[in-house]
């Protein structure tokens, strides 16, 4: 890391249903500033903000990825000076997953999918699970299916989504974000 020590925002915001808005974008949008008039370096928001994680049958619904597929798209233009890590449904390759959205500096640099889908909540009803052992992928221009993200001063940025406990090991010295 570049600085000694590391601002970071977690923010756990209401669950909206995507079917109700055009446009979710305008939710999250304050508080990415915020956080950026504040300096925040890392704005970490939970598993699923995009959707909400009990929106259950939308997840079978193709226009839900659509739909998060364009907020996505709105909120890396307002990543610029700062990284962000949201949890959001993404369609890939005509399979649903259940992803953490990697920002930085205005660009969705990789998409984290779950390893393990949760049969306790019927989550693997909606969405795949991710073999972290095949190679990673491309999706709009950002990596798919890995585990290890660098970017400028996070030279090693693990993202965990879901269970710790049931993920791969990260690499030393990385920072780890769970959502």
């Amino acid at each position: 890391m570049i600085n000694q020590y590391l601002k970071l925002v977690l923010i756990d915001p209401k669950q909206v249903e995507l079917s109700q808005y055009t446009d979710i974008a305008h939710l999250l949008c304050p508080i990415i500033y915020e956080a950026k008039e504040a300096q925040v370096e890392l704005l970490v928001f939970p598993e699923l903000v995009i959707g909400g994680p009990d929106a259950q049958d939308l997840y079978l619904r193709s226009d839900t990825y659509e739909k998060s597929e364009a907020i996505l798209a709105e909120i890396a233009s307002m990543t610029f000076g700062m990284t962000v890590v949201l949890g959001a449904p993404v369609n890939h390759k005509g399979k649903y997953y259940n992803t953490a959205a990697v920002f930085h500096d205005g660009c969705l640099k990789a998409l984290v999918p779950k390893r393990y889908a949760n049969h306790h909540a019927d989550e693997h009803r909606y969405f795949e699970a991710w073999d972290f052992s095949q190679p990673h992928e491309l999706h709009a221009g950002a990596s798919f299916g890995a585990l290890n993200v660098e970017l400028p001063g996070f030279e090693k940025l693990c993202i965990i989504l879901g269970d710790p406990s049931v993920q791969p090991i990260p690499e030393p010295g990385s920072i780890c974000v769970e959502i």
